[in-house]
């Protein structure tokens, strides 16, 4: 955190394989994780599995859109 600028700078692996995975709770907290599970706790609205995108992982075994998760909102 840039104090003067008031600022946060978070980024991802250089190689770009851990996915930045961040949210603002309701108490207005900053979490971020590489993995939703570490984070999902923090937002009970996503307590529910998205089910479209779980099949369309398991069927094809690539992520159809890098938007989503496997949980659903």
């Amino acid at each position: 955190y840039d104090t003067q600028a008031k600022v946060i700078f978070g980024a991802r692996d250089r190689l770009g394989i851990k996915p930045f995975i961040y949210g603002v709770t309701d108490q207005k907290s900053l979490v971020f994780a590489s993995e939703a599970k570490a984070i999902v706790n923090y937002f009970p609205e996503f307590n529910t599995i998205n089910q479209e995108f779980l099949i369309n992982f398991v069927e094809r075994d690539f992520f159809a859109c890098f938007k989503e998760t496997f949980y659903r909102r």
